[in-house]
């Protein structure tokens, strides 16, 4: 769910901030453009002025007075210049504020009766914006010459402006985007707040801690609760009645074998091909009654078994069975560890492999087991002569000693058992000098050493 939400505030974060680029854009275009038509104009109103004032002088040329009704024009340096020129391009007249600079004419001159807007440079680097009147001056005469008015204007001021708007702009998007992020996480978090219940809750499901969901969902959820719950009840009821039935006919079979066997005993063959048949039997329905009763896969039933305890029920019930042989059983396991998965199934694997060892073993045996949140791992070593056949001994059925009792399915068994819970079966040569046998389950403890 955290992973969700982070990926949901990403996408998010990259949506605010194209969005917020696109607009800085068009907003900061649009100053921008304001700024230019608010110069031009101011521009074209100073030209106006400065054609009113203009008068016939000596020759075909215009005089203007000394001093100019805008004072920035009389004043050197100032940022706003003033020129007439002639259609060769030749200063006619230029304003006291262009003393000591050298400003190029607009290239080509207009017509006349329209205006040029360009941008250009002083010799100094000053950057200008410049709107050029291209007019027909007619003199009493009645010759007319022509004549371009210029009037430029620093830009120095607009682009001051514009810093200083883009600045403030970029400033109150992002100022605007971190509360937007932080209201967006705060919302994701509420409504996702039930997602985050459903799942912590089918999480219980699974490791049994609880039987069913809760009711208390928005009505957009309630349906999906009610079908898991719908699912888990089904579920539960199907799994408890297989295996029930599965019960019922392993008992009914046991009877009558063990009857047969009773009977065969009587007669004193023990060599008897039926009484090597019979056991065989016993042994397959127990490995084919294993494979569909494992719980591994339940979606409930499911709960943290210690392991420790089934251990020592384990070596205490193997010492007895192999009393006469006096194997030397060593283990080495935490106190807190746990399985998180069926109580049969534990003791199906680990009995199995144990009893393997036992039956193979010259005198010692060793039983480890090692666990974190992730993985548990039982490993089970023995000093007999060890598995050279892997592929054979994970067969079921295969045998492979023929003068050692037993019919060949408990390493199937706890293979197939292993396998229902995806986790994996190893086998080696192990330290002692005989088979070691390496369970490694996923996800399978929930405590540590």
């Amino acid at each position: 769910m955290r992973s969700l939400r982070l990926r949901l505030l990403a996408w998010t974060s990259l949506l605010l901030a194209a969005s917020f680029a696109l607009l800085g854009a068009v907003i900061d275009s649009g100053f921008e453009a304001a700024l230019e038509q608010a110069q031009r104009d101011l521009l074209d109103s100073q030209i106006i002025t400065l054609l009113a004032v203009s008068e016939p002088g000596e020759g075909e040329s215009l005089a203007l007075p000394y001093d100019m009704p805008e004072v920035r024009l009389n004043a050197p340096g100032s940022g706003l210049y003033a020129s007439i020129r002639d259609n060769t391009g030749a200063a006619q007249w230029q304003s006291a504020s262009v003393v000591g600079l050298d400003i190029e004419p607009a290239a080509p001159l207009p017509e006349a009766g329209q205006r040029l807007v360009t941008v250009q440079e002083t010799s100094t680097g000053e950057r200008l914006q410049a709107m050029t009147l291209g007019i027909v001056w007619q003199f009493d005469d009645t010759r007319s010459r022509y004549f371009a008015l210029t009037v430029a204007e620093s830009r120095a001021s607009i682009e001051a402006q514009l810093r200083s708007f883009r600045g403030q702009l970029y400033m109150a998007f992002a100022a605007i985007a971190v509360v937007l992020l932080i209201a967006v996480a705060a919302l994701l978090s509420w409504l996702l707040r039930p997602l985050g219940q459903i799942a912590r809750e089918i999480r219980a499901v699974e490791a049994g801690e609880r039987g069913s969901l809760s009711a208390d969902y928005p009505s957009e959820l309630t349906g999906v609760a009610r079908n898991l719950n719908r699912l888990v009840d089904s579920e539960t009821r199907r799994t408890t009645r297989y295996q029930q039935t599965l019960s019922n006919l392993a008992h009914s079979l046991k009877t009558p074998l063990a009857a047969a066997q009773s009977l065969l005993g009587e007669r004193g063959d023990r060599e008897d091909p039926v009484a090597e048949q019979l056991m065989r039997m016993q042994d397959i329905v127990r490995y084919q009654l294993a494979r569909p009763a494992a719980a591994g896969g339940q979606l409930t039933g499911r709960g943290a078994v210690p392991i420790l305890p089934e251990l020592h029920a384990l070596l205490d019930g193997l010492d007895k069975v192999y009393r006469d042989k006096g194997v030397s059983a060593e283990l080495d396991v935490a106190e807190n560890l746990s399985f998180d998965g069926d109580r049969g199934d534990l003791v199906e694997i680990v009995g199995n492999l144990l009893d393997n060892a036992y039956k193979w073993s010259e005198r010692r045996v060793l039983l480890e087991a090692r666990g974190d949140q992730a993985v548990l791992t039982i490993r089970i070593e023995d000093d007999g002569p060890g598995i050279d056949d892997v592929a054979g001994a994970l067969e079921r059925g295969t045998r492979l000693d023929e003068t050692t009792p037993g019919t060949g399915i408990g390493l199937a068994v706890a293979n197939e058992l292993v396998a229902v819970y995806e986790g994996t079966l190893d086998i080696n040569r192990g330290p002692l000098g005989g088979a070691q046998l390496t369970v490694t389950l996923p996800g399978g403890t929930s405590g540590g050493d």
